[in-house]
């Protein structure tokens, strides 16, 4: 009681100084402010998440944990209520692994005590679009509210669309201009876990990664950063396939109609698919079917075939190896191509501009629904 008796007269004398003179304002705000925190210290604090409190080890907190098909999780868990401390529900649910890396930080003197803030950085809010958005036919600018507040870049995050299972070092690389199919390790449909054929940049430009997608079924973030990376890949794997696999069996009709759909795709466009990799019949023998009805490849099949259109040669090791599952594996690259080149025709909504807030800053700050709301 003593204490609302004195905050009541500090309060009494610091409004009788404001009316005396507006000079006061300022000296009675930074009084006030300094009040508060003292009466309410859990105001005058931010949690904190960082992009390096992420642990590299871990995937973002929902997934399957490396399955052919990442799951989409049901939209009534991302339900975004006009709640305090809705980034709970963004940002923190999907990054926040261990809860305890919320340190407490101290709030600037531009926000409004009576609001709660996450206090973070701009990878974090980027590597939350990667994850999370569906383009469609959506600006990525929807899913963020940036302003400035002072010094200060304060943003609001949508609910999440989907959180796609990536390790932070794979969220880093598609950041950092790699494609967005990029996985450091994948599953096959027959169960094999593959190590991705993109290990160094400079194979950026081979087309073993597109490879990788028709191996792996991979599913891609809808969010690119550079979409110039698709075309010289795109077009090798027709020269590997021409040059390399033609030369190594010449005059194979597989090879010749797995030739012959790579041209078709690219200049007819491939067949537009609702979900994912159904409801896509190209042409036989390789109609681009569901995981399940795929022929087998073994691991060691698998492999190789990265390796040869990685280094865009083959030896009669090799060869040997590919010769039992000759059309599996020609069907496994039409797959890869279809998808990546479909994702090539949907380009416009999918490049990552970074908002102009973004650019350059360390620390933002994530408001709640209520900021707008709740004044001091």
């Amino acid at each position: 009681m003593a204490q609302w008796d004195l905050a009541n007269s500090v309060v009494a004398l610091v409004a009788v100084l404001i009316a005396l003179n507006p000079l006061f304002s300022k000296i009675a705000s930074a009084l006030y402010r300094k009040l508060m925190s003292w009466r309410f210290p859990d105001r005058a604090t931010c949690r904190q998440l960082l992009w390096d409190d992420v642990q590299d080890n871990l995937h973002s907190h929902f997934g399957n944990g490396g399955q052919i098909f990442c799951d989409v999780c049901s939209s009534l868990m991302w339900q975004h209520e006009n709640v305090r401390r809705c980034w709970e529900k963004t940002a923190t649910l999907v990054f926040d692994h261990l809860r305890t890396r919320r340190y407490p930080r101290k709030k600037p003197d531009q926000l409004p005590l009576g609001s709660s803030f996450l206090r973070t950085d701009a990878r974090i809010v980027l590597a939350y679009l990667i994850v999370t958005v569906r383009c469609n036919s959506f600006n990525i600018i929807h899913y963020l509210d940036c302003r400035r507040q002072g010094d200060l870049t304060i943003c609001h995050l949508k609910r999440p669309d989907r959180v796609l299972n990536l390790t932070k070092e794979e969220i880093d690389r598609i950041l950092e201009g790699w494609p967005p199919f990029y996985r450091k390790s994948f599953v096959s449909p027959e169960g094999h876990t593959l190590e991705s054929p993109l290990t160094r940049h400079e194979l950026l430009k081979r087309p073993g990664w597109i490879v990788a997608v028709g191996l792996g079924c991979i599913q891609p973030a809808d969010i690119c950063v550079d979409m110039d990376i698709f075309k010289l890949p795109c077009d090798r794997v027709e020269t590997t396939l021409s040059d390399v696999f033609f030369g190594a069996w010449p005059g194979d009709p597989d090879i010749m109609k797995a030739i012959e759909l790579i041209r078709a795709i690219k200049e007819k466009g491939s067949v537009a698919y609702p979900d994912g990799y159904e409801k896509r019949a190209l042409a036989d023998p390789y109609t681009i079917r569901y995981p399940e009805n795929l022929e087998t490849l073994t691991e060691e099949q698998c492999v190789v075939t990265m390796q040869i259109f990685n280094s865009m040669r083959i030896d009669s090791d090799q060869k040997r190896i590919l010769e039992p599952s000759l059309q599996e594996v020609l069907s496994r690259v039409c797959i890869g191509f279809a998808a990546v080149d479909d994702y090539r025709d949907s380009s416009k909504n999918r490049i990552l501009v970074v908002p102009p807030l973004l650019q350059g800053e360390k620390v933002v700050y994530l408001r709640d629904c209520w900021t707008d709301e709740v004044e001091d």
